[in-house]
């Protein structure tokens, strides 16, 4: 068949198909996601056409791709064990066995697991101010059948990828207590995870090598609402560096990073911190812990106080990045939780919402968006811890005297301006008293408690 009969062949067979609708836009973004990095499995080198009952060779036409190269060989699989108890044979044949205890009874890890291979060998032992800690590895069986696209057009094998296991060992009785994975070039192996250990975990440990290791407790949250990492440096224990806090600490809220400079470091300089008191939980809420919220008030059902129209905060709105912006969220948060809105209309114009957000392990807290009459946010306010069991939550006071922003869902509220004075009916759930008012009485159907809040 020459390349005229091809030609007519394909397009007689192929003359009722038509693309989808969407086709293009599905090529393109397909197209972006693949940009910088692709994955494909090496299947052969034709294509092949069939309709109509006709079956066509055709020769690809893409360029022909660049040579398919090996990935280095992991260090951690070959290098001498490091550490001041590298020469412990006794402890090290301990930590070994530990390990593959720990590993065959392995906590549920959200990540599909393959099979190890090869020996666990230690990379590093050593004494520490949380007693002897050994840090052991083993290859895992790597992926087969696919290669590797990098950015600067070269080709990886995928299967000469040295996947590994690591396993965090620690106590006078060797006991496995954490462990990570590293599956492919994508990931950013051993230097991206930190360990947390010992009680409350309190300790730390992650590898060493690169930019100097910071640890943070907390994000330590003011009288403004504002907050604050406060960053110490890690010490090198040859090969891994290490630390331990004076006082227990919510290993959920600790943060690791590799910076040179802490106070100017973002969240890409994190490690993945994994805390050994969430082992147990799985992969998933180990290295993204869920902040709680302390209050129960349904979310997506926002209290409007004087039946305002206006819209949710979180209808289009990154409440999170907005309150990391400025200044009330922690840069280093994994998991940002939103809770319940509730909204008014201020006297002079535009709207108020004040919204539950949760921005470490301590509890719910209120932050105030004024919003213009566009509806664009042009500030925010902090509002205060809150406790469900208050009789009244969200009692707050907004700037320029346009009120006092309260809420107790479920709750009629009346208000009075003098101690002995009328009370004024402010309606259910939510209201905007005015800025004199003195008092807010708060009543619940099927109950006769009357609370009787001094503002």
């Amino acid at each position: 068949m020459n390349t005229d009969d091809l030609t007519r062949a394909l397009r007689d067979a192929t003359d009722d198909i038509e693309p989808r609708n969407s086709f293009t836009t599905d090529v393109v973004r397909g197209g972006k996601r693949r940009q910088f990095r692709r994955r494909m499995a090496v299947t052969g080198t034709l294509a092949f056409v069939m309709a109509a009952g006709v079956v066509v060779s055709v020769a690809p036409w893409a360029p022909p791709s660049p040579a398919i190269t090996a990935a280095a060989p992991s260090p951690l699989l070959t290098a001498a064990t490091r550490g001041d108890l590298a020469g412990d044979a006794d402890y090290l044949r301990d930590a070994r066995t530990a390990f593959a205890k720990g590993m065959a009874v392995l906590p549920d890890t959200g990540r599909p697991e393959t099979r190890l291979i090869g020996e666990p060998r230690v990379y590093w032992a050593g004494n520490t101010s949380a007693g002897k800690v050994a840090v052991v590895v083993q290859e895992r069986e790597r992926e087969q059948g696919s290669v590797i696209y990098q950015p600067d057009g070269s080709v990886i094998d995928a299967g000469s990828i040295q996947r590994f296991t690591i396993g965090l060992v620690t106590g006078e009785s060797a006991t496995l207590v954490n462990s990570a994975w590293s599956s492919s070039l994508d990931d950013p192996g051993a230097q991206g995870f930190a360990f947390l250990f010992g009680p409350s975990d309190r300790y730390s440990i992650a590898f060493s090598g690169g930019a100097p290791l910071h640890v943070s407790p907390e994000w330590k949250i003011g009288d403004d609402g504002r907050g604050i990492r406060e960053w110490t440096p890690m010490k090198d224990l040859d090969g891994m560096s290490f630390n331990a806090f004076p006082q227990p600490v919510r290993g959920a809220d600790v943060r690791v990073i590799r910076a040179k400079d802490p106070a100017t470091a973002g969240n890409e300089e994190g490690l993945n911190t994994l805390p050994a008191s969430l082992y147990a939980e799985g992969f998933d809420r180990q290295s993204k812990p869920i902040p709680r919220r302390t209050m129960d008030w349904p979310q997506n059902q926002p209290l409007r106080a004087g039946g305002t129209k206006a819209a949710p905060l979180t209808g289009d709105l990154d409440v999170g990045s907005e309150l990391q912006a400025a200044g009330y969220g922690d840069p280093f948060a994994r998991v940002g939780v939103i809770g319940f809105e509730v909204i008014a209309d201020l006297p002079g114009g535009g709207s108020v919402v004040g919204v539950e957000y949760v921005p470490n392990h301590t509890g719910s807290r209120l932050y105030l968006g004024y919003r213009d009459a566009t509806g664009k946010v042009t500030k925010w306010a902090y509002g205060g811890q809150l406790h469900a069991q208050e009789p009244l939550p969200v009692k707050v006071k907004l700037e320029n005297g346009q009120g006092t922003l309260v809420a107790a869902r479920g709750a009629n509220l009346l208000y009075r301006t003098t101690t002995d004075g009328p009370w004024t009916d402010a309606g259910k759930d939510a209201a905007l008293v005015p800025a004199n008012a003195t008092q807010v009485k708060v009543t619940r159907d099927g109950q006769e408690s009357i609370f009787e809040v001094t503002l």
